[in-house]
């Protein structure tokens, strides 16, 4: 899929993979149709044309696309309309992965910052800032039944993995094990198993009730 004139940060299938999104360290995000590999449309910053844009994540119906911006938090689509649903205020960090909830209410962004923000799905408003990474947070995600928002991210001297409560946003466990920026993550469907991936190379295998690293 050809058309991008600067690095690709972000891809997302849509939930009913008919739609493939794309964003850029650009102001665009491409939407693609699978069958034929044409771009549909290129989405823009209704606000500020020197925006960047980070990752893309779908809202579990597909109505929506969510997108981390360089300088106004989270912006989500309406995808039906092609136009932007609404626009997170302007924040002082990149926000540059994103995350729904599994009911669709929520959007979770990472920032460069070390802070965790969660917005309300409907209308933007801000709803938590999770503190407690000592750097960027590079990886996130949500457990599936929405009990949990996990974060990754770089320490002082090593990789941090925190597991934060998503209803009263306290952090309730964080497991100590990569030596490097922890860089990918994802939940098992039981929420019983936490995987996670480090610059070094590794993949670390977590129970999520003990916090123990069964498997390396």
């Amino acid at each position: 899929l050809r058309g991008h004139m600067n690095a690709v940060s972000g891809v997302g299938w849509s939930p009913n993979r008919l739609w493939l999104a794309s964003s850029e360290v650009d102001n665009a995000i491409r939407l693609w149709e699978t069958a034929s590999g044409a771009c549909l449309q290129i989405l823009q910053h209704p606000e500020d044309p020197a925006n960047l844009f980070y990752g893309v994540a779908w809202s579990p119906d597909g109505a929506r696309l969510a997108s981390g911006t360089s300088q106004r938090g989270v912006l989500v689509w309406d995808v039906k309309a092609r136009q932007a649903g609404w626009v997170g205020s302007q924040r002082s960090t990149k926000i540059r992965h994103v995350a729904w909830s599994p009911d669709g209410t929520k959007v979770a962004g990472s920032g460069d910052d070390g802070t965790v923000y969660v917005w309300a799905a409907v209308d933007g408003a801000l709803l938590q800032q999770l503190v407690g990474h000592h750097s960027m947070i590079t990886s996130l995600a949500w457990s599936p039944g929405g009990k949990y928002l996990v974060s990754g991210g770089r320490g002082v001297e090593s990789g941090e993995l925190f597991v934060w409560d998503a209803e009263h946003g306290a952090r309730v466990a964080s497991f100590a094990g990569h030596a490097e920026t922890v860089s990918a993550l994802a939940l098992g469907p039981s929420e019983e198993w936490l995987i996670s991936g480090g610059g070094g190379g590794k993949l670390r295998w977590w129970d999520m009730q003990s916090g123990t690293c069964v498997r390396v």
